[in-house]
């Protein structure tokens, strides 16, 4: 278990964010993006199946859709699953 796994984190949010995860990255990934949504109401989360942690940079079109969904209100990327 890395280190990282031990922290313990006490934040607050005021401004809203997307988390997004690979389908192949760990659990505790997709636990820590599920923790801060839980923290901050005005977030969301999903995760790219079958990709890892650079999806981003192999798909720069969904990327941009996710953009364009969280600031526009525009359609939100088929290729991104929500949890």
């Amino acid at each position: 278990m890395s280190q990282a796994n031990l922290l313990r984190i006490t934040a607050n949010f005021d401004n809203p964010v997307f988390f997004v995860s690979g389908g192949k990255e760990s659990k505790s990934i997709h636990e820590s993006h599920k923790e801060l949504v839980r923290k901050n109401r005005l977030s969301d989360r999903a995760y790219y199946p079958n990709k890892g942690h650079a999806w981003l940079f192999s798909d720069i079109d969904t990327h941009i859709q996710l953009l364009r969904y969280f600031f526009q209100d525009e359609a939100f990327p088929d290729k991104l699953k929500g949890f």
